[in-house]
């Protein structure tokens, strides 16, 4: 809301935020896919936008100040909720930087914004310098891969066809998260009023906000296009870095951040009506796109397995893989069992006799890089722990 009316006004920021809000993908990693630092990542953007804007669009240097305290801060938020949020808001900040500098004519400013990106590096350096050191120790850091290929979507799969949002297809699976009808909309308009404004030489109350509109619309367009097989050919030379993402459909945060300007710009015009009375209307239309789709699944579990591990080592040993309590990209390059494997007895093994006296175990300390317990056994025994070593361990 702050960063939207700071350019197109009241109107615009309850649009704005109302999208944001309820864009179909942010509620998917809360409520189906269980995404939740990248469902938390979401705040930054906005944030990260509105700090650069404020600091190059400020009469004075001492006044840009603030503004770039408050981007560091936010950036080293997101690089501590969600790294693959933080790689994709890289790839959006640069050409937003040189925009701004472009359009108000301070490209010296963009010295004070490098040095606010070298702050935000040094607050968030306990998170990923030891991530940079240690990963290669662990499945993550045996590099990208091309899987994203599966996730693609052709041109005709991209817009869904349906009133409401289905997060889920008629087999339960999950959706590749194509755009509901509202984006393709919000944009047209925005780029006929943006068009129409233009040709009319109007501003608004924030003075030209053209460049703006015109960033966030093609950060849109750049996002969806990169969601689509027609983007293999930047795909397959960037795969070193673009493959840590996984999956295409990640792109949507910055579809999301880029459906900011156009609301905006829709804001504004229907703010003109000098009434608030639309407001209600698209909150109710947001909501049935958005809302109804979601699959209600609550957990029936007792209060005591809440907090419990033993439920899911149980859901792995049901379905033969190791996936609910850890998965392939953090076990240690050290283990080679295959998954399924790995929560099975082994094979002919049998129970001996009944150990007389029972042995004892305690448990001393466990911390972040060792562990050390008390044994107490009249014969030699192995131990299983339901954890692997870590990189550091000792």
């Amino acid at each position: 809301y702050g960063y939207v009316r700071s350019l197109w006004g009241h109107s615009a920021g309850i649009l704005a935020a109302l999208v944001y809000t309820y864009f179909p993908y942010h509620l998917a990693d809360a409520y189906t896919r269980g995404a939740i630092p990248e469902h938390m990542a979401f705040i930054f953007p906005p944030l990260i936008l509105w700090a650069y804007t404020a600091a190059f669009r400020a009469p004075s240097r001492r006044d840009a100040l603030p503004p770039l305290l408050w981007g560091a801060l936010a950036w080293a938020g997101l690089v501590l909720t969600h790294n693959l949020t933080t790689l994709l808001m890289v790839l959006a900040a640069v050409p937003h930087l040189l925009l701004l500098a472009a359009w108000t004519r301070r490209w010296e400013r963009l010295l004070p914004a490098g040095l606010s990106l070298a702050l935000a590096m040094g607050l968030s350096a306990g998170y990923w310098l030891p991530v940079l050191l240690e990963s290669g120790a662990m499945g993550i850091g045996a590099g990208p891969s091309r899987g994203y290929e599966n996730h693609l979507l052709a041109p005709g799969e991209l817009f869904l066809r349906s009133l409401i949002y289905p997060y889920r297809d008629e087999q339960g699976l999950a959706l590749v998260y194509p755009l509901s009808w509202l984006t393709p909309l919000l944009l047209l308009l925005a780029a006929a009023l943006g068009l129409r404004r233009a040709h009319a030489g109007s501003v608004s109350h924030s003075g030209n906000v053209g460049p703006a509109l015109a960033y966030h619309l093609g950060l849109a367009l750049v996002a969806v296009w990169m969601m689509t097989t027609l983007s293999l050919a930047i795909w397959h030379p960037l795969t070193p870095v673009l493959g840590h993402l996984q999956y295409p459909w990640r792109f949507l945060v910055l579809v999301a951040a880029g459906l900011l300007g156009a609301a905006g710009q829709v804001g504004q015009a229907l703010g003109r009506a000098r009434t608030l009375l639309w407001a209600p209307l698209v909150a109710l239309a947001l909501f049935v796109l958005a809302l109804p789709g979601l699959p209600l699944k609550p957990l029936d579990l007792p209060a005591a397995q809440v907090w419990s591990p033993v439920p899911m080592w149980e859901a792995d040993a049901a379905v033969g893989q190791v996936g609910a309590t850890w998965t392939g990209e953090f076990l240690p390059v050290t283990v080679t069992e295959q998954r399924w494997a790995l929560g099975r007895p082994r094979e002919g093994a049998v129970d001996g006799p009944v150990l007389q006296p029972s042995p004892q175990f305690q448990l001393l300390r466990v911390g972040f890089a060792s562990l050390e317990a008390r044994v107490e056994s009249a014969v030699a025994l192995p131990l299983r722990l339901h954890q692997f070593a870590q990189p550091g361990w000792n």
